[in-house]
């Protein structure tokens, strides 16, 4: 048949009018011609080959059965064709599964794939409620899932609807082109629990080239020709939309035939207008290429310049899969997406795993479904066989995610309180509710505080949302107040758009209070200047406040034993079922817990035990961390039945016993057995802020132009010494750059030895997240101190270009700074987390002899310092700097030994008055202990600090040394 390149209406006609067995492919050479094809069955049915290509041969005809596990796939018939190559078979199909199932008929190479509807049969695996929670959404909660056990909610544009039935921006991608809900050509209905995507074309696209050319053409452009894809968002992207970390899935079945593309995928939400976005492909099948396999992927856009894709073979290699291909039988396709790694699920095994992008992690998605086919490229169409009609059919899709208990207050809320003119826009896409606000960049003061109604008093995760363009401010202020408190800081809203941003965890009070409980934008900074861009105002949520916690228990599989640990419940305390022990044995055993790491992260860690007389008291803990190990004892006699705090330490999102473990010997490191019993019962970990981060101007992460000279002249450095410029007219720079374990925001600051000689105009440039900031500081005045630069959100890793601060000896216009600078070092502390001051910072002070020590381990960092009991006060005190005034809990470590004082004497300054307290330094050494609860005011002072003395509060010598190492504070 030849086609030509003009199509009248009346050669369209003739083409719908011609039957199966009048037009046929090429290269299709088996058929059937009963029942007819996408018909329904029940019980006993006759079907009926018509192949005379394969006169007098054999034909195999298979269907996939229900049964243990995943089924089997049968030999229904072998039909030995006649001489016009006809011939029949019986199809029991009251003993296959219920719903759509396809019956492979191959002779001499070729394979026609039926399909069918089975209204009887067995039900098998249908629908949700046939389908648990996957084991690997543990942790997340489904946030959204669909049985297509009822109406359809679907709209061409997506608005007030469940699903759009374009692509975003109508990038639709198919031949022939997706179909709208609402048209005569609608390709969706609803059956059973099944939701059908039926794909219609006009001509197969074989033959001659004008022929093929003549059928793109008349598949592309004839209303009678369409298929369907759906989208969990609208065109202006709202609807359902997810962060990571996430767990998405679909259940579904299509046919195999030249052309057919059945897809399930998930879009981002480009964070700046026309910026990058990811696309991940859960699954994409093509049944154009060899049978069992099909493509999971990835795709940056618009550049996709790091693609990376998996064929997954169906063919049984995998183990825990069957040998069915996508087009046999109805399978599950899922993917986990987490902070570190993502991951690709057929029926519930892993198939594929990546590192996940980080970008990803700052961006929302949204998923799409459907059934395309050809595409728009060069990729042909072939349905003429089966009466140019083929069905993709859906049972079920659901998401899995942190489920979402936030408050958000959107701009058009009631309590949303606006000073001055603010106008509405939808220009870009990404915003919450029906718009956003911009300040229209004016230089007269607008606000627009947001006053959420908390239901309790207590800690909640705040987070604003914006559109970002290259008009908008880098320096958005924002000012949060929280029980009377007040926090400010700028936001870029140039990046990081149509996502909820985290800035930040804060504690209210109950009730609806914009004194106490509010959150202000403005379009000034508080010195009064305006902000650099178009200041937009969406929406807020905040979000109780919830650590991430893991619990692993001796019967866990997340466990490894070396050595004989016998089980007991003799001692109550333990935690689960039971405990075990060493028997006291004098060869090594060592019993290591491996948990579940769900983030890139600080911890703190517990241990519980069951305690007794007859254990050690010096039960060795071995802790490995993000590359490091620390080693701790613990004392099992006591403290039994509850969690023991023994450290905060940094751990990587995943399972690793070489960097993320905890270990219990029954011998101390030196091999010396331990002096008792050891128990080993179950460790917990809650996640807690960031450790902070300081880089000295000799570290690894360092980098500088021009030449520095070395100095330990001045005094008031951090470290050995700090460089100096030789107040140069020639450009000099030192950049400081650190390596963060998680994308978070960091207050900065920045440490110098300052003299008159120094520059007042010391040039500061702090890069953070694809955005620079420009500072002066004055080198003069604040020496030996951490002086604060701003807050900044800084990217995970080390990266010089986006997350580092350099200091310059030039003002931006190559005129010479007014003195020596001087490059020390630079210190990055979590915004609201946890500060470990060791007794080498910088916010120390001593009065008396304290002399270094490291005699003893266990101590902080890189020594420990005593004091001897003497009639002479001597005092060793630690003055933090404060960001924000509330309650904090505190811990100090020390080192024991027999030789400590059993009577330490503590005094705690806060804003509550002077706490006076007394420790035993024979005991609990190498570990961080809890000295209390306090609220201390923001800025540094004595009034906020923690001192330890050599002599108690009435003058008496303590009984023993004195022992100053570190302290840890962490807000509450």
């Amino acid at each position: 048949m030849k086609f030509s390149t003009a199509l009248p209406l009346s050669f369209v006609s003739f083409i719908l009018s011609l039957s199966i067995l009048s037009f046929r492919p090429l290269d299709a050479t088996v058929y059937v011609s009963s029942p007819e094809y996408r018909s329904d069955v029940n019980g006993n049915t006759l079907i009926q080959i018509d192949s005379p290509d394969h006169a007098n041969q054999t034909a195999v005809a298979k269907c996939w059965q229900h049964g243990a596990g995943l089924g089997a796939d049968t030999t229904v018939a072998t039909v030995a064709l006649d001489a016009a190559g006809k011939g029949s078979f019986t199809f029991p199909a009251g003993s296959y599964p219920k719903g759509p199932i396809t019956i492979r008929i191959t002779a001499g190479g070729d394979t026609c794939h039926l399909q069918l509807y089975n209204t009887g049969g067995v039900s098998w695996k249908e629908g949700l409620a046939a389908a648990p929670t996957p084991p690997q959404a543990a942790g997340l909660s489904l946030v959204f899932a669909d049985d297509f056990d009822g109406p359809l909610s679907i709209s061409r544009t997506g608005e007030g609807a469940t699903y759009g039935s374009h692509t975003v921006g109508y990038k639709d991608f198919s031949r022939p082109k997706f179909r709208d809900f609402e048209d005569s050509n609608n390709p969706f209905s609803q059956r059973d629990t099944y939701l059908r995507i039926r794909a219609t074309t006009l001509a197969d696209e074989s033959g001659t080239p004008a022929e093929v050319t003549a059928a793109r053409s008349l598949n592309w452009n004839s209303s009678a020709a369409g298929t369907g894809h759906l989208c969990s968002v609208a065109q202006n992207l709202s609807g359902f939309r997810m962060q990571v970390p996430f767990y998405m899935e679909c259940r579904f079945i299509a046919q195999r035939a030249k052309g057919s593309w059945p897809s399930f995928w998930a879009l981002s939400t480009p964070n700046v207008d026309g910026g990058e976005y990811a696309e991940i492909d859960v699954i994409e099948a093509y049944g154009s290429v060899a049978q069992k396999r099909y493509t999971a992927g990835i795709h940056n856009w618009p550049t996709d310049d790091a693609r990376d894709y998996k064929l997954v073979q169906m063919d049984g290699s995998i183990a825990g899969t069957n040998a069915a291909d996508w087009s046999d039988s109805v399978h599950t396709y899922g993917c986990l997406v987490t902070e570190s790694v993502t991951y690709y699920y057929l029926d519930n095994v892993e198939v594929w795993n990546h590192p996940t992008r980080q970008e990803w992690l700052i961006q929302e998605f949204y998923f799409y479904f459907g059934y395309a086919f050809a595409g728009t490229s060069g990729w042909l169409s072939e349905l003429g066989r089966y009466g140019f009609k083929s069905d993709m059919y859906v049972d079920w899709v659901r998401m899995y995610a942190i489920e979402d208990n936030g408050i958000i207050v959107d701009n058009s809320d009631a309590n949303s309180t606006l000073v001055g003119s603010w106008s509405e826009s939808t220009s870009t896409l990404g915003y919450n509710g029906a718009n956003y606000l911009h300040d229209d960049n004016s230089s007269a003061l607008k606000t627009i505080t947001w006053t959420p109604d908390f239901p309790s008093s207590g800690a909640y995760d705040v987070y604003m949302r914006w559109t970002a363009y290259s008009n908008r401010a880098s320096n958005a202020q924002v000012v949060i107040n929280s029980q009377g408190n007040t926090s400010d800081f700028t936001v870029n809203q140039k990046v990081e758009g149509s996502y909820w941003k985290y800035v930040g965890t804060y504690t209210f009070d109950a009730g609806s209070n914009a004194t106490t409980n509010s959150i202000t934008l403005r379009n000034q900074l508080l010195n009064g200047t305006s902000c650099n861009g178009y200041v937009i105002a969406d929406a807020v949520k905040v979000v109780p406040s919830a650590p991430k916690e893991v619990i692993v228990d001796n019967t866990d599989s997340g466990v490894v034993r070396s050595g004989s640990w016998s089980s007991s419940t003799s001692s109550p305390g333990y935690y689960g079922t039971d405990y075990e022990h060493d028997g006291d044995s004098s060869s090594l055993k060592t019993f290591t817990w491996v948990p579940q790491v769900p983030t890139n992260s600080s911890y703190d860690v517990y241990m519980q035990w069951t305690a007794y007389s007859n254990r050690a008291s010096n039960a060795q803990v071995v802790i490995k961390h993000q590359g490091n190990s620390s080693e701790l004892t613990v004392n099992q006699r006591v403290d039994g039945q509850v969690w023991n705090y023994i450290g905060t330490y940094a751990f990587n999102a995943g399972t690793d016993a070489a960097n993320n473990s905890i270990a219990l010997r029954n011998q101390l490191m030196d091999g010396t057995s331990c002096d008792g019993y050891v128990i080993a019962d179950a460790v917990r970990i809650v996640e807690t802020a960031a450790a902070e981060i300081i880089v000295d101007n000799t570290d690894s992460g360092t980098s500088s132009s021009g030449s520095w000279s070395d100095s330990s002249y001045r005094p008031g450095y951090y470290g050995t010494g700090y460089k100096y410029d030789g107040q140069s007219s020639s450009l000099k720079t030192f950049t400081w750059t650190p390596s963060f374990q998680q994308t978070r925001l960091y207050d900065v600051y920045m440490q110098w030895a300052s003299y008159s000689d120094r520059a007042s105009n010391a040039q500061v440039v702090v890069n953070f997240q694809g955005s620079s900031d420009v500072l002066s500081v004055n080198q003069r005045l604040n020496g030996g101190q951490w002086n604060y630069l701003g807050t900044y959100e800084f990217a995970q890793g080390s990266d010089a270009l986006n997350n580092s601060v350099t200091i310059k000896n030039q003002l931006p216009g190559g005129t010479s700074c007014d003195g020596q600078v001087i490059a020390d070092a630079v210190r990055f502390v979590p915004f609201g987390g946890v500060m470990v001051l060791d007794n080498t910072a910088s916010e120390v002070s001593r009065v008396g002899s304290w002399l270094p020590s490291t005699y003893v381990s266990g101590y902080h960092d890189s020594n420990y310092e005593y004091a001897s009991p003497s009639s002479t006060l001597e005092t060793f005190t630690w003055t933090p700097s404060f960001n924000t005034t509330q309650s904090y809990r505190l811990f100090m470590k020390w080192t024991k030994s027999s030789g400590r004082a059993n009577n330490a004497q503590i005094v705690i300054n806060h804003q509550g008055g002077t706490t006076n307290l007394n420790v035993n330094q024979e005991i609990d050494g190498g570990q961080w202990n809890d000295l209390g609860s306090y609220t201390f005011s923001s800025g540094s002072s004595a009034a906020n600090s923690i001192q330890i003395r050599n002599q108690l509060m009435d003058g008496t010598p303590c009984e023993g040394v004195v022992i100053a190492d570190a302290i840890q504070i962490i807000p509450e």
